[in-house]
């Protein structure tokens, strides 16, 4: 073991929390953190990881200590999973480890004010082309994407009030929506309001919820599973009050023509430029953002022709997840963990179930197909999160049966 356990430990422990953070699954988080006490020469250091902390146990004592439940940037993911690889060879001291999270956790994000808003902006827009491509919907989506981003940065400033943006963006952005969306655009205005919410939708955490369900971590994917139902119930309730706010459940609809066909490709473009900028991706992976958020339309789009709308996700997530794997091995490449979110994003898991909650909240007619359709558009993703995991660990000769190989080697 290393000459200051104290400190390895200490190491260990923030190590875990900031995985906690990023989003990293339990199973996962728990074989990184004991590689790299193995890799240190703390073989008799033992781990529980929970989405909410780290417990860590040596021969003395049992430590713990609580994630912060913020998240992390996708600059901070990368700069976190590559003091991992570090750590997981020791060819860097527990001290210097310490220093270095540290750092990373408190550096500001890559972008100022303008592009963030920019990014939110964009984020948005690019969700509605592939959601509701309308020339007076994108108006929409700009100025309520705007406000959201306005309110995201103030609330950046308070615990207190980041806690409640989700409830006060949905009210907000709903009353807006249906006070001048719905009259002024001719639109649907539960339609609208989508597109600007998407970054609030518990999608990635249900989707986790599943996968580590499937896992064998119940614990884990219980809690998170509450905890997605909970997020998903506060942005209903705040979209059912910004409707009684506006004093009209349902406005006249006038059916106004799609773009064309292009919408979705220039969609996922500007998607990708919206998420490299609100999230502060890393610096020079952009073009790995883009192609992989390409692959994932596409890989979706393609299970959609084979197997059916409710079950594409699992096409999607199988394909992103196992490449985003492959790519990572690749000198320069960002982490799988940063390429794969910004693409799981753009399934919008969570914006399903959510449209079919806000549809009973107002009194709009939904059929049960709509609430079972929801359902399986997270499980079929977390399906394929689950399978492209397993099968990502291998190299492409790994899974080339082992006589073909020996033929072709002759």
């Amino acid at each position: 073991m290393t000459s200051n356990p104290a400190s390895l430990l200490t190491f260990l422990r923030k190590l875990g929390v900031a995985l906690c953070d990023a989003g990293d699954p339990v199973n996962q988080t728990t074989e990184r953190l004991q590689k790299i006490a193995d890799a240190y020469g703390a073989e008799d250091v033992r781990f529980f990881v929970l989405p909410t902390g780290v417990f860590i146990r040596d021969h003395e004592a049992v430590d713990f200590s609580e994630a912060t439940g913020t998240g992390l940037r996708l600059d901070q993911i990368s700069a976190l999973y590559e003091l991992v690889g570090l750590a997981s060879t020791a060819r860097i001291t527990p001290a210097e480890g310490s220093t270095r999270l540290d750092a990373l956790l408190g550096s500001p994000p890559r972008f100022g004010t303008a592009a963030t808003l920019l990014g939110h902006v964009a984020f948005s827009v690019g969700l509605g082309l592939l959601l509701e491509p309308t020339w007076r919907s994108l108006v929409a989506y700009v100025v309520l994407g705007l406000g959201v981003g306005l309110l995201g940065l103030v609330a950046r400033r308070s615990r207190s009030l980041s806690l409640a943006l989700p409830v006060l963006a949905s009210l907000l952005v709903t009353a807006v929506a249906y006070q001048v969306a719905a009259p002024l655009l001719g639109d649907t205005a539960l339609r609208v309001l989508i597109p600007p919410l998407v970054s609030f939708l518990p999608g990635a955490t249900l989707t986790m919820a599943t996968v580590e369900l499937a896992s064998g971590a119940m614990i884990s994917g219980s809690t998170r599973l509450v905890y997605g139902i909970s997020r998903l119930l506060l942005l209903t309730f705040g979209v059912a009050a910004g409707t009684q706010l506006a004093g009209a459940h349902n406005a006249d609809v006038t059916l106004i023509p799609a773009l064309g066909p292009w919408t979705p490709w220039l969609g996922v473009a500007v998607f990708g430029v919206g998420v490299y900028l609100y999230f502060s991706a890393p610096a020079k992976s952009l073009l790995w953002l883009m192609g992989m958020l390409y692959l994932a339309y596409v890989a979706q789009f393609l299970g959609t022709l084979l197997i059916g709308a409710l079950f594409s996700g699992f096409v999607g997530a199988l394909v992103m997840t196992v490449v985003s794997y492959w790519l990572q091995r690749i000198p320069g490449a960002p982490p799988a963990q940063v390429l794969f979110l910004p693409a799981f994003w753009l399934m919008v898991p969570g914006a399903v179930g959510l449209l079919s909650l806000n549809e009973l909240a107002t009194d709009v007619p939904i059929g049960a197909s709509d609430a079972i359709g929801g359902l399986w558009s997270f499980i079929s993703i977390a399906l394929g999160m689950l399978v492209g995991s397993s099968l990502g660990r291998y190299s492409i000769t790994d899974l080339v049966p082992a006589a073909y190989r020996q033929r072709s080697a002759r």
